[in-house]
């Protein structure tokens, strides 16, 4: 496969814009305060800061109003509006301080605190994020090095690190997991928005190119295929005889230049054959994970492509009439790597919903994507 480089050039003279880089530093912040830490431990600290935030809000609300504000609040709706509220606080921290008598953990916590926040106390999101991040980090399995990443400097790879811990650990499964309501699930997306971040990801990725490299798909039932997990930085590391337990998954490792004293190990996917409802023999592209460090240097589109390009001489041989690949709605079994995440989405987001059949099994790791896969290749015998 030969693969489109980024200019290195402008790479390396690349800046982030200033919201990127304050919400990178923000949530850097927020993960390294919650470091060896348990949620429950973590719930006890935040309500006492939640109710420090919100008493002094309180106290705020409780100040008559200046003399220009007095004379502007003409009808009093303004002091009776300031009045309410400060009851409404009022009635939160008394709820609070029962939850820390009772302490019934983190989940109950978040949901009464994402409910409650309407932007208005502004440490009060932060509180609520590292309730989550806490929470989340200890129900979802990853591979993401948290302590490189608390301290790691701004960068095209540690941005791309961060993106994937937020979006896909955190709110494509973490907060699922979550008993919330639909409102505490809105102010928590809200919460954990990573717009600052895609939108200087989209930069990135926009960049000129310049040069080619290299890259080698090779198929393997073997060691390869076992460690797959492990050399790709994948949630998928955790699982044990893989190729004996999924004799229809097939691993693919990437080699960056192949063939030379350089060729390196970056990555792998995973194929699984499957079977559609109405009896197509599908192929399927679960988890596409080439190393942060080298997608983050590459055209995202031009890998996708030329994989796929790779891909459909071979599915065809073997008697499979689609490429599909996970929908972005089924958390880490697309690809836990943005750019190509984003990728996926924009050229293939609106594709046909193939359904799948139960046999043979196509979920893997926990992840059921029956009902979830996107056409890529329509492959004609």
């Amino acid at each position: 496969m030969i693969i489109k480089r980024l200019d290195a050039d402008q790479l390396a003279a690349f800046r982030f814009t200033k919201p990127c880089e304050e919400r990178f530093l923000q949530l850097q912040s927020e993960l390294l305060s919650i470091a060896h830490s348990n949620s429950d431990v973590l719930a006890k600290e935040r309500i006492e800061d939640a109710i420090r935030e919100i008493s002094q809000r309180l106290t705020e609300l409780e100040k008559p109003l200046s003399p220009e504000g007095a004379d502007e609040d003409k009808d009093g709706r303004r002091a009776a509006g300031r009045k309410k509220r400060a009851e409404q606080l009022h009635a939160f921290i008394v709820m609070l301080k029962k939850e820390t008598e009772i302490t019934t953990g983190s989940e109950k916590l978040i949901n009464l605190l994402a409910e409650f926040d309407t932007g208005e106390i502004p440490a009060l999101g932060s509180i609520i994020r590292r309730l989550t991040l806490g929470r989340a980090l200890e129900l979802v399995r990853h591979s993401i090095d948290l302590e490189k990443l608390q301290v790691a400097p701004l960068s095209p790879e540690s941005l791309s690190v961060m993106a994937e811990l937020m979006e896909h650990v955190i709110v494509k499964e973490g907060l699922p997991s979550f008993a919330l309501s639909s409102k505490a699930s809105k102010r928590l997306k809200q919460l954990f928005s990573q717009r600052a971040l895609l939108d200087d990801m989209a930069r990135l990725q926009g960049m000129q190119t310049k040069g080619m490299e290299e890259w080698l798909a090779l198929p393997t039932r073997g060691l390869l295929a076992e460690l797959s997990g492990s050399y790709s930085d994948t949630c998928w590391n955790s699982v044990r005889q893989l190729v004996k337990g999924h004799p229809n998954i097939t691993a693919v490792p990437f080699v960056r230049s192949p063939n030379t004293p350089l060729a390196k190990l970056i990555g792998s996917t995973l194929l699984i054959e499957g079977r559609s409802l109405e009896g197509d023999q599908v192929l399927i592209i679960r988890g596409i994970n080439p190393l942060q460090n080298h997608i983050m240097r590459v055209q995202a589109e031009s890998f996708f492509e030329a994989f796929v390009e790779w891909l459909a001489p071979h599915a065809k041989r073997g008697g499979f009439t689609k490429i599909l690949i996970p929908g972005g709605k089924s958390g880490g079994s697309q690809t836990n790597r943005p750019p190509l995440h984003a990728y996926i989405q924009e050229k293939y987001g609106n594709a046909p919903v193939i359904l799948l059949a139960d046999d043979p099994p196509t979920t893997f790791n926990g992840y059921d994507i029956r009902s979830s896969c996107l056409l890529v290749r329509e492959l004609t015998q």
